[in-house]
Parts: C-alpha cells; sequence; structure tokens
C-alpha cells in the first residue's frame, strides 16, 4: 500500500498542478477577449510583485559587471556622462537579446513589451543619490539621453490644454538607436525620483534612480523612431523594420522640445488639435493646422510596394511635456521585413532649429 500511496501522490499533484494551469489559462484567454476585465487587473497586479522578484533570482538573467573606480577622475557631468555611455556600451555588447519571458506573457500587461535588463547600479555609479537635478540631467544628456519627461517645476511655461499638475512623476530619459555592432536596436530607459517629494529645482538632490536596458538584434521592433529633419527637401529616411505581430501600425512625427519652456513655441509650429472632417460645417472656424509638413512614405516587403503615400501632415492629435504627436499615416501590416522609406518634399526653414522624430507605433490595447 505504501507505494500505491507514493504513486498517487504524484499524480494528484500533477493533476491538481494542470487544473489550476489550465484554469489560469482560460482566465487569461477569456480575459483578453473580453477586453480588460477584473481578472486581468488582478493577474497585473500579482506580476507587478512576481515579476521584480523572480528576474533577481533568475539563474539565466544577465549579471552586471564589476564597475570601474573612476568616479573620482571624472570632474563635471560631461565626463561623467560619457564615462556612463562608455560603460553601458561596453555591457550592451555582451547582452543576450532581450526577450519577453513567459511569466511576463502571463503576468504583465499587453503594453509591456520585452524585459530590460536592471542597470540601475550602473547609472546610479555616475549619478549617486544627493546629485542635484539639474548635474544629474546634463550627465543624462552627455551620454545621449532626451529627457522624455522633464521636472515639473511651477516656473515652467505649460502648454495651453496640459491641464497638468506638480507631482512625484520623477524625470525620465531614454536613448533610442540603432546599433552596428552587432546590428540591432537598443533601448535604456532612466528614471529619477526626487530625494524629498515635490522638490524638483535645480539644486534639488535625486533620491531614487532606476534604469533598464534592452537589445533586440536585427532589424527594430516597433515601436522605434528615427532623426527626420523636416526642414530640408532632401531628407531620406531609409531603413528596414521587423513587424512581430499582424496589428494596424501608425506613422507620426514627433516634434520634441528640450524643456518645457520650449513648447509653447513648439505647439505653434505643430498646431491645432486636427479634428479632420469635424469641421466641414464652415459655421466653425477651422482648426489651424500649423507648417504643413508634406512627408511621403514608402513601405516594401520582397522588393514589392505595399504601401506609398504622400501626407500633408498638420496639426496634432495627442502631447506631452516635452512631444507634440502629429499624424503621418498607417497600415496593417503582417509578421515580416519591411524597408521603410521616408522623405521630405519641400524646404521648410521654420523647422530648421526644431528636433523631429518619425516614429512606427502602434496601439497595445488592440
Amino acid at each position: 500500500m505504501t507505494g500505491d500511496a507514493g504513486t498517487i501522490r504524484p499524480k494528484r499533484n500533477f493533476i491538481r498542478t494542470a487544473i489550476v494551469t489550465g484554469g489560469l489559462l482560460l482566465a487569461i484567454a477569456a480575459g483578453r477577449a473580453a477586453n480588460f476585465p477584473p481578472v486581468l487587473f488582478m493577474l497585473w497586479g500579482l506580476g507587478e510583485v512576481v515579476i521584480p522578484v523572480w528576474e533577481k533570482i533568475d539563474p539565466i538573467a544577465p549579471r552586471l559587471p564589476i564597475l570601474p573606480n573612476d568616479l573620482r577622475e571624472l570632474k563635471d557631468a560631461e565626463a561623467r556622462g560619457k564615462a556612463l555611455r562608455a560603460t553601458v556600451d561596453k555591457f550592451y555588447g555582451t547582452l543576450p537579446e532581450s526577450n519577453k519571458s513567459w511569466l511576463r506573457e502571463i503576468l504583465a500587461p499587453p503594453y509591456v513589451g520585452a524585459a530590460g535588463v536592471d542597470v540601475s547600479k550602473i547609472v546610479r555609479h555616475y549619478i549617486p543619490a544627493g546629485t542635484p537635478f539639474a548635474e544629474a540631467e546634463r550627465t543624462l544628456r552627455a551620454a545621449g539621453m532626451t529627457i522624455v519627461w522633464p521636472r515639473l517645476i511651477p516656473s515652467d511655461v505649460m502648454p495651453p490644454l496640459s491641464g497638468l499638475t506638480q507631482g512625484d512623476s520623477g524625470v525620465e530619459a531614454a536613448l533610442k538607436r540603432q546599433t552596428s555592432e552587432p546590428p540591432g536596436y537598443m533601448r535604456l530607459h532612466v528614471q529619477m525620483l526626487p530625494q524629498n517629494s515635490g522638490e524638483y529645482g535645480d539644486d534639488s538632490p535625486v533620491g531614487k534612480v532606476t534604469a533598464s536596458l534592452s537589445k533586440q538584434i536585427g532589424a527594430p521592433i516597433p515601436p522605434v523612431s528615427f532623426a527626420f529633419d523636416a526642414s530640408k527637401a532632401s531628407t531620406v529616411v531609409d531603413t528596414t523594420i521587423k513587424v512581430d505581430k499582424t496589428r494596424f501600425y501608425q506613422f507620426e512625427l514627433l516634434f520634441r522640445g528640450a524643456r518645457p519652456a520650449d513648447m509653447a513655441a513648439l505647439n505653434k509650429l505643430a498646431g491645432d488639435a486636427y479634428l479632420g472632417d469635424s469641421y466641414v460645417d464652415k459655421r466653425y472656424k477651422p482648426p489651424d493646422p500649423g507648417v504643413v509638413v508634406p512627408v511621403r512614405v514608402v513601405i516594401t516587403a520582397d522588393q514589392h510596394v505595399v504601401y506609398d503615400r504622400t501626407v500633408k501632415t498638420q496639426g496634432h492629435y495627442s502631447f506631452t511635456r516635452l512631444a507634440i504627436h502629429r499624424r503621418a499615416g498607417g497600415i496593417e501590416l503582417i509578421p515580416g521585413l519591411y524597408r521603410i522609406q521616408v522623405s521630405t518634399i519641400e524646404d521648410i526653414p521654420e523647422l530648421s532649429a526644431v528636433t523631429i522624430e518619425f516614429s512606427v507605433s502602434y496601439d497595445a490595447r488592440f
């Protein structure tokens, strides 16, 4: 009887595990079909606790290198930024490709992409707690990063319709670029919170710093963006992207400001919220289109043209504190490699001092 009981117990455990796993998978499938039901929010909440813990003890996760003892030799933010970038680039070269783990597939929202490696320790080495915000930002910019979410300072000139309030949203910076060795796409993201809640002055000390780094081999997978000089008729972006899921991909021009005070002038160039056919009734004043930027987008797959459209981009449809988004077309694509060529049609001198990117993205909710 003992032998039989010993045989039955593992079978029962296996059946219980199978039932729980099957029920979980059915709940997830039903949940996704019903568009964000309570069960998914429960799973995502659980994932916020479980995923970070697992990724710290995961035996196959990449481990950070021993950091150089170079901080005393770096006299200013410019030097620290260059050293930070060199350290990140060297570590990036040793990383395997970042892929979304099975745990994230189950316990993370669909809009969360492949997990990045936690490189907070590297960034904190060059931006230790207590560093003044202004100096920390100079360090990140010297590392080639763009501030994508700035400090919330009451004296900043805010866009007219922002509706944003003061709070501890932190400062966020990003670096996204194509790499040649190996060919791929790098994404580095940094967030800095204040040491004292709500204090974001130039001399206010930085508190918690977090950072992640992800690596993709080969053609970049959207969402991706590329520098785009819209002031010259000769500008051409010619690159290859990789589509991994069938969905509608939208093209945008992103007008970027370096600080919130830039946004008022940038808003005039970008124009009003463009509502298209909503203004066909001439009793209403049409929106200001801003500076109209014609762009041609050509997409080919296996040397066959699948999209060729010229759009006179105008106005905007969304914005943040440092970016204004303008639509530039879009198309549904199936998985595969696509060559995308984006070109300007005419010279627009008033945009010569404006930072603009062309982006390919999608709405992850659908």
